[in-house]
């Protein structure tokens, strides 16, 4: 395709890369080169992986030793996915491990060990070994490492992204240089406090805490530094030290110092250059393979799990209505004590503080007291994800049906009819709250949330809300609730609906107005 006499060799919308274009049913143009990470994005300086990242690439993925003895393969790929029968069949039902993984941009920058005793774990007793659905190297915490002492960073300016999933909250490196005075520390889980950190001469610690989900790291080592992770900036522009970087330690510090126990998943180093402006794009890619986060929250109602909260006052109004339904979605950063919703205490939903890994959905009126309903375990892994949650009163149900019902991912996790009212008093929805009450505020985001007042969801319309996602229209989906609020993922713009006014940490403000706290959130 020309544009003129010239022709086009990139084609992007905004900072999208566009790899087809289309007139009507027609293809015009298509980028030259395969599609692979490494095709659309070039000229790393080390790439590893148990997927192939380059088309050109010829290679294999690893070098494989099984334990009974100690023999060695080069195992390669099937396709763009690792050749899994030929690594089992090597197995022969033992244990196999990473002696070798190879580096897949053509600078043949691939980190080993030679020590059996320090080498990462790759099949299990003849099963190859997967992490949140996907092929993973196992370090075991315990001085396992690849490295390679000859690559080398001449310039302090780096980018790293790396996929891991953690299997513990201790002080733990990911990736690090082989001389004390030449350090590049991408994604370090530091502890006292347990959080993100870099460095590159100078720790520097993020806000967020560390957790044992899957996690895309995005460092962006410069002047001044960034670390984002899965997509949210935790650490902006931060002087990080002026360190160059001597050799490459994948899990762990130098001298075997703060090693990682978890799975390492992939690991892409661009030495010299500053992806930045390439990092949607990339994470994109990277999260398509991994579904690290199913669903990107962009712009969303963001709570800082100290003080911010919601009031929508004016919803008093509602004895002797007899259903109501709540739709919300969330991304939770702390399970241990926060809650979602509350209205003065008479109806609010938490994770719960006794029993670990449960939600707690409370109910009370002034004629029936306080009623708690508690789930069964749910897997923090789910909670700690995008969930959606319904919550469904009934109270025209028999009182042998489900008169209170809390959906998680439009799965019933409580449903109760006894002790439940027929109908609301005039206290049960005073001063409504978003994202906590008293000391139980959220750690995290909401987006769309909706109060529908004399309707009860039934199943299907549960159903039909979970698997449009949240980017589906409660309004146009169900109906027109009592209270709405979401804002678009894309630009921000929010969509409100509240006869009252709205209250921020007790200062009133116009609800049409997004104030402060509407942010970008992953």
């Amino acid at each position: 395709m020309k544009l003129g006499a010239n022709n086009i060799s990139a084609v992007k919308i905004g900072s999208t890369d566009v790899n087809k274009v289309y007139l009507g049913s027609n293809l015009v143009w298509e980028k030259a080169g395969g599609t692979l990470l490494l095709d659309l994005y070039p000229n790393a300086a080390a790439a590893y992986s148990l997927r192939k990242l380059r088309t050109a690439y010829t290679g294999s993925a690893i070098e494989a030793r099984r334990s009974s003895d100690n023999a060695v393969q080069d195992i390669g790929f099937v396709g763009n996915e690792l050749d899994t029968a030929s690594l089992l069949t090597f197995a022969n039902g033992g244990d196999v491990f990473v002696a070798k993984w190879y580096d897949q941009s053509g600078l043949n920058n691939d980190v080993g060990q030679v020590s059996g005793s320090a080498q990462p774990k790759i099949v299990s007793s003849g099963v190859v070994i997967t992490t949140s659905g996907n092929y993973a190297i196992e370090f075991l915490g315990a001085a396992r490492t690849l490295v390679n002492a000859t690559f080398d960073n001449s310039t302090q300016v780096s980018s790293v992204f790396t996929i891991v999933k953690s299997t513990a909250s201790v002080a733990q490196a990911i990736t690090d240089g082989t001389d004390s005075a030449s350090r590049q520390v991408s994604g370090y889980y530091s502890n006292a406090p347990s959080v993100f950190a870099i460095s590159k001469g100078t720790t520097i610690k993020s806000a967020a805490p560390i957790n044992t989900n899957m996690n895309l790291l995005s460092t962006f080592f410069d002047v001044n530094s960034d670390l984002y992770l899965n997509g949210a900036k935790i650490i902006d522009s931060v002087n990080a030290g002026s360190n160059t970087r001597q050799g490459f330690i994948l899990g762990s510090a130098i001298g075997s110092a703060a090693p990682f126990k978890g799975s390492i998943f992939e690991v892409i180093v661009f030495d010299g250059q500053n992806k930045s402006s390439d990092r949607v794009a990339i994470e994109s890619n990277i999260n398509s393979h991994y579904n690290i986060y199913p669903y990107n929250f962009g712009n969303a109602l963001y709570f800082d799990g100290t003080d911010d909260r919601l009031t929508f006052t004016n919803t008093d109004t509602f004895a002797g209505l007899n259903k109501m339904s709540f739709s919300f979605w969330t991304k939770d950063n702390n399970w241990a004590m926060s809650s979602m919703l509350s209205s003065s205490n008479r109806i609010f939903m938490r994770f719960d503080p006794v029993n670990a890994n449960r939600v707690q959905l409370a109910f009370r009126t002034v004629d029936q007291g306080r009623k708690d309903y508690i789930t069964s375990d749910i897997d923090p892994e789910l909670v700690a994800g995008k969930n959606h949650w319904v919550i469904v009163y009934d109270g025209s149900q028999p009182i042998l049906n489900d008169r209170i019902q809390l959906y998680l991912n439009s799965t019933l996790v409580i449903g109760v009819g006894s002790d439940i009212p027929t109908s609301l008093n005039s206290d049960v929805l005073r001063n409504f709250d978003i994202g906590g009450f008293f000391s139980n505020v959220m750690d995290g985001a909401i987006n769309e949330f909706a109060l529908d007042v004399g309707k009860a969801l039934n199943q299907t319309e549960v159903n039909s809300l979970y698997n449009l996602g949240d980017g589906a229209d409660y309004i146009s989906a169900i109906g027109t609730p009592y209270i709405y609020c979401k804002m678009n993922e894309a630009d921000g713009a929010l969509t409100a609906l509240n006869e009252g006014t709205l209250a921020v940490n007790g200062t009133l403000v116009n609800f049409f107005t997004p104030p402060a706290y509407f942010k970008p959130y992953i």
